[in-house]
C-alpha cells in the first residue's frame, strides 16, 4: 500500500508558482537541439571551452523548457552529457549516460566520423547497450497533472542512470523541467511516496549501484578480449596493433576499478540489508 505524506495547501500553492520562476525566457526543444549541436560542433574542433560554455547553456535551458520533452530530445541531451563525462575521464558517467540515451532511444548512435570503430566512447556504448535495467526510483506526487521520464509516461525513475523529470499538465502545460543525475535528490513538485510500515526498507541504490558497476566490469572485460584476440591475430593489419593494444590495456584497467567499486557497493549493501 502506498501512502502520500501530509502536505499543506500553502506547500502545494508554493510548489506549482515556483516553477520557472529563475528563468529569464522559455526555451523549446529546438533551443536543446541547437545547444547540442554547438556542443558537438565544438567536441569535434577540439574547442574544450566551446564545448563547456555550450553544455552549460543547455542546462541552463532544461528547468526553463515550456514544450513537452520527447524521448528523442532526452536520448540528444545524455549523449551530450556522456561527451562531458568522456572529456572529464569518468568511465562509469560516460556508460550511465549512454545508458540512459539507448533507453530513451533504442536507435541511438554516435556519429561514425567522430567516434570511429575502436573510439573510447564507441566501446563505452557497446557497454551501455548490454546493461540491464536497474531499479526504479519512486516519482514525487505534484497537486496536479502527471511526471514523465525521458519523454514518456513512468511510475519511476531509473536509479542506475540519470534522467530528465518533466512535471506537466494534460501533457500539454509544462510545470516544470529537472536534469537527474545518479543519486541526485529528487525535484520538490510534491511529496514523495511513502512506503507502509510492513514494507522492507532495503539498500536499493547500493544493489543498483553493485549491479550496474558488476556489469559494467564485465562488459569491460568483454572488449578486452576482443581487443587482444584480435592484437594476437596474424590478419590484423600492423598498423592497428599499437591502437589495439592500448584499448585492450585501458579497458582491463577499467574492468578492474568497476569490478572493485562492485565489491565495494555488495560489501555495504549485504551490511545494511
Amino acid at each position: 500500500m502506498i501512502r502520500l505524506r501530509p502536505i499543506t495547501l500553502a506547500v502545494l500553492l508554493s510548489i506549482s508558482t515556483s516553477a520557472h520562476a529563475d528563468c529569464d525566457e522559455p526555451s523549446q526543444r529546438a533551443d536543446l537541439a541547437l545547444g547540442v549541436e554547438r556542443a558537438t560542433q565544438a567536441f569535434r574542433q577540439l574547442d574544450r571551452a566551446g564545448f563547456a560554455q555550450a553544455r552549460d547553456t543547455l542546462q541552463a535551458q532544461i528547468p526553463c523548457l515550456a514544450e513537452p520533452l520527447q524521448p528523442g530530445d532526452a536520448a540528444s541531451i545524455h549523449g551530450l552529457m556522456a561527451l562531458s563525462a568522456f572529456l572529464d575521464k569518468d568511465d562509469g558517467r560516460s556508460v550511465a549516460s549512454l545508458s540512459a540515451a539507448v533507453r530513451s532511444q533504442p536507435d541511438f548512435a554516435l556519429p561514425a566520423d567522430l567516434f570511429p570503430d575502436g573510439h573510447p566512447l564507441r566501446l563505452h556504448l557497446q557497454v551501455a547497450r548490454s546493461l540491464q535495467p536497474g531499479n526504479l526510483r519512486p516519482l514525487p506526487q505534484p497537486p496536479t497533472g502527471a511526471v514523465s521520464v525521458d519523454g514518456a509516461p513512468a511510475t519511476g525513475a531509473p536509479g542506475d542512470r540519470p534522467s530528465v523529470l518533466q512535471w506537466t499538465e494534460d501533457k500539454l502545460e509544462v510545470r516544470d523541467t529537472a536534469y537527474l543525475g545518479v543519486g541526485d535528490p529528487m525535484p520538490a513538485w510534491g511529496p514523495m511516496p511513502s512506503p507502509s510500515s510492513t514494507e522492507p526498507r532495503h539498500p536499493w541504490r547500493l544493489v543498483a549501484a553493485t549491479g550496474g558497476a558488476a556489469a559494467l566490469a564485465g562488459g569491460m572485460v568483454a572488449l578486452a578480449g576482443s581487443r587482444h584476440g584480435r592484437f594476437l591475430d596474424s590478419g590484423t593489419p600492423y598498423a592497428e596493433l599499437p591502437g589495439l593494444q592500448r584499448q585492450a590495456n585501458g579497458l582491463t584497467i577499467a574492468a578492474g576499478v568497476s569490478g572493485a567499486a562492485a565489491l565495494g557497493f555488495g560489501a555495504a549493501a549485504v551490511v545494511r540489508w
